[in-house]
């Protein structure tokens, strides 16, 4: 078979985010954070395949999101630290532009965690994570390169949730 490439080019979108942390008492903090993410710098990804001079242009039209995230943090004693926390985000892709590129839609998100210091060089964090996303209706086929899609090919249905967890050592 012969080598082939793919040339694709596309802005990444900045980020404006705003974090606060608030002590409520000596072992407990409280934190927040907004972040905005433009999406609509992502309007197309126009593609260039192998020297065949064959050009695409697949439009996406990516919406504006956000995330809102809320937390504490609290030590409990020396050795011991809780932390727990809740995130929400909005969703880039419009009904029209959903695709297995990006299927996600809105989300929420939980998380609780501990950390436990052993000693003064050794500690433990342990994390959990449990992501819901709203199931989203979507297409497994491409318009032809350049036309502006709607929803009449949403053949799919994409569903997706995850428990994720983390350990650290340190």
């Amino acid at each position: 078979w012969p080598i082939r490439s793919v040339t694709a080019t596309s802005p990444v979108p900045a980020q404006l985010g705003a974090a606060v942390a608030v002590p409520v008492r000596h072992a407990l903090m409280l934190l927040g954070d907004f972040t905005g993410v433009p999406g609509k710098a992502f309007d197309s990804l126009p593609g260039t395949l192998d020297t065949t001079a064959l050009n695409t242009n697949t439009i996406e039209d990516y919406q504006n999101t956000w995330g809102v995230r809320f937390g504490f943090d609290w030590a409990t004693n020396a050795k011991l630290t809780l932390r727990g926390g809740y995130i929400y985000h909005t969703a880039a892709a419009p009904d029209a532009t959903v695709t297995p590129l990006l299927p996600e839609g809105k989300r929420d998100e939980f998380t609780v965690g501990l950390g436990y210091a052993f000693s003064d060089k050794f500690r433990a964090d342990v994390a959990y994570q449990y992501l819901i996303q709203q199931k989203r209706r979507g297409r497994t086929q491409e318009f032809p390169s350049g036309v502006t899609p709607d929803t009449s090919l949403n053949n799919g249905l994409y569903d997706f949730m995850a428990h994720l967890v983390g350990v650290t050592l340190t």
